[in-house]
């Protein structure tokens, strides 16, 4: 393939116009290159590009013998600030020229060589997604958007549920404090009705007594003995009746 009026380049280069880099291109990206030398001489050659920061090549120089070939992998390094345009801008070229002797110096050649004795062959670059890629791509244009709402982190739902719980509890625990406040204070009325009912029985139980006495020295007195009087019955009435309340209360 003969550049710019230069020498027939003499070998086979596959692909013979462009490289391809198949994406994703957040790691190192490969594209072969295969040099086939059909002569009856030794070629030297050498790769270069306009890129070189951004280009691995693997050999980049090297000796052809006849009907031989080389296996070049050029590799494209990851960057973050990769794109289509400026790979279109990028370009490789393939440097050859005849061994003068097998035992070539390639470093000191390429710089004494006659310019008219090299070939050159220009290849663009090309960066290609993979189907995959492509078809998610198209995939994500057909199908509607999809509101994703921000996933609530392990911690905040457990707070969160704590305090439902909590809320719950409390409440629970409200009503239940409210039932027994209620019940311990209708107990303490209860028990202060039935204290009252004691202090009237011992005031009832002590006039009784000081009557029962004031009759004994009465009838001692009288040297008499009748029967139970009315008001020994009315007290004892009394008495009973107010056991009966204080027992009623309790229960």
């Amino acid at each position: 393939m003969a550049q710019d009026g230069k020498s027939t380049q003499v070998l086979q280069i596959t692909p013979p116009l462009e490289l391809q880099f198949q994406g994703p291109f957040t790691d190192v990206s490969t594209a072969p290159l295969k040099l086939a030398n059909p002569t009856d001489r030794s070629v030297c050659f050498k790769v270069k590009t306009t890129a070189p920061k951004q280009y691995c090549v693997r050999p980049n120089s090297g000796i052809i013998p006849p009907g031989k070939s080389a296996e070049v992998s050029v590799m494209l390094q990851p960057s973050g600030n990769e794109n289509n345009v400026e790979a279109s801008r990028h370009k490789f070229m393939v440097q050859t020229c005849f061994a003068p002797h097998d035992d070539v110096d390639l470093e000191g050649l390429w710089k004494t060589i006659n310019p008219n004795e090299l070939m050159y062959s220009k290849l663009r670059v090309a960066f290609v997604q993979r189907q995959a890629e492509l078809g998610s791509a198209s995939q994500a244009e057909e199908t509607p958007a999809t509101v994703k709402y921000p996933a609530v982190p392990t911690q905040a739902r457990t707070s969160l549920t704590g305090a439902s719980s909590f809320g719950l509890s409390s409440v629970s625990r409200g009503s239940e404090d409210d039932r027994l406040r209620a019940e311990q204070q209708a107990r303490q009325k209860a028990e202060a009705e039935v204290a009252a009912v004691r202090r009237d029985l011992d005031n009832v139980m002590q006039k009784y007594t000081k009557l029962q006495s004031e009759r004994s020295d009465q009838m001692s007195l009288n040297g008499g003995y009748g029967g139970v009087p009315m008001l020994q019955v009315i007290l004892l009435a009394v008495a009973g009746l107010l056991i009966g309340l204080i027992f009623g209360k309790l229960i």
